[in-house]
Order: C-alpha cells, then structure tokens, then sequence
C-alpha cells in the first residue's frame, strides 16, 4: 500500500464549521496551495428549535435561493464577475470566501428591514450554529481519483475487489478517506494523482461503487449536509498502479 498524500493533514485539521470567515480562508488556502480546486457549496440549514420569526424567515430564504450542497452561481458583479466557480489560486481565496459571506447577507438582509446582512450570517454562523459554509474539491480539477462507496454492502464489495485487483489483502482493511453523511456504512476514497495524467476524466463502476477522475466535486470537512459533519477517516492515498491500470482498462476516455 502506498503512503499517504500531503492532502491527508491539511483535510484532518479539525477546524470547527462554525469557525469565523477569517479561519475559513486561512484552511481553503491551505486546500488551493497543495493544489486542489475548490467549489463553494450552498450552506448547510439546522433550523434551531427556539428560533424566532426572523431567524426562521433568513434560513429559509438563503434555503430556497442557495439550496444546501448545490453549486454557488457565477457572481455577476465584483472582482469576480464572470469567473469560474471553480476556484485554483490561493491569491483570489479570500475574494471567493468574501463573495460567498456577501451573497448569503444579501439574501438574508431582504427578510428584514433595517438589518446588517454580513452581522446577521456571522450570528446565523458562528453564534446561532444554524448555517454551515459547504466547501467541495472539483476531483479533475485537483488531480485526484474518488471511490464514491454509498453503504455497507458496496464497501463490501469495494474491499473484495481492491485486494483482488492489487493482488494485495491488506486493501480488504482499508478505511475511506472521508466519511460522507450521504454514505452511510460506506465513505469517499480519495486517491492523488499527478498533473497531465493520462487517466484524467476516466471512470468505471465496481458493484455499486463509482471511481472516477472527472468532473464532480466531494464535500471537504468541516463541511455539514444535513445537520451531519463530513469527517475525514483514512489516509488521502497516491494514486496506486493497480488502480493506474484498471482505470485505462475500464475507463480511459483517452484510450477509446
């Protein structure tokens, strides 16, 4: 088994979700610096059982206009008006982290008169603890490979397949690099590969699990997704040959 990506330490540094916009941008900068391409996510919703009438009115319309784990739109106005929603230099971070926080106040501010949108999403945040920042890695974009495995059994599958297709049994115990609430029993492997590499965009299906180098993106911690964190487990793994291999057998695109 190979050792483990540089990313593994910088996914695993325990930053709280309801951290302040400050410590989000240092951590994503951290993200785009070791060469990953982030995505900003609609915020994760908790609706909180004492909250009152204008709290309840903010959540639902940032809910309805930035659905939670959906893509934040192109921002029409500012330094990055036009842009990728795609973000890959860490001198712009900040800019995309600011333009995020400004577009959930705008729409928060609406709902009620008088109010300071920004002062509003920071106590939405870090105070009430109802709204979380969803952040998600675009897998092409940061040179990686993703097993998604969506439970229990297809991580049975997954073990079984790996230890026989690496001709190694220690791959039968292995852990995913993330636990994804929308997984339950199985998680998301991540696997680091090298820039140019010839199975970018390839993609096969083992059972019920999807490995694939293209364009999707994976939820990073500390991100939420339904009241749940995403919690890194594993090792972010370099791409192993074994997997090299059955990527340009079943899935190369570049091959065909």
């Amino acid at each position: 088994m190979l050792g483990s990506d540089p990313l593994s330490a910088v996914l695993g540094i325990g930053l709280d979700p309801h951290s302040p916009k400050s410590q989000w941008k240092v951590y994503l900068r951290q993200l785009v610096s070791g060469g990953c391409a982030l995505a900003m996510l609609g915020p994760d919703i908790r609706v909180p059982d004492a909250a009152d009438d204008h709290t309840l009115r903010a959540l639902a319309a940032v809910s309805q206009c930035y659905p939670p784990s959906a893509p934040m739109p192109v921002d029409t106005s500012g330094k990055l008006a036009g842009a990728s929603t795609v973000e890959t230099d860490p001198g712009r971070v900040n800019l995309r982290v600011d333009s995020y926080y400004r577009s959930l106040a705008a729409v928060a501010k609406g709902t009620m008169k008088q109010a300071d949108g920004e002062k509003l999403v920071r106590r939405l945040i870090e105070e009430d603890r109802c709204m979380t920042p969803t952040v998600a890695l675009h897998v092409a974009l940061s040179n990686l490979v993703v097993v998604e495995v969506p439970d229990a059994a297809a991580m049975a599958q997954w073990h079984a397949w790996s230890a026989q297709a690496s001709g190694d049994r220690y791959e039968q115990y292995t852990a995913p690099t993330l636990l994804d609430p929308s997984c339950r029993g199985g998680g998301l492997y991540l696997f680091r590969d090298e820039a140019g590499s010839d199975v970018a965009g390839a993609g096969f299906t083992v059972g019920g699990c999807v490995i694939t180098s293209g364009d999707v993106v994976v939820p990073v911690p500390p991100s939420v997704r339904g009241g749940v964190p995403v919690a890194r487990l594993g090792p972010c793994r370099r791409l192993p040959d074994w997997l090299r291999t059955q990527l340009r057998w079943y899935g190369n695109p570049k091959a065909a």
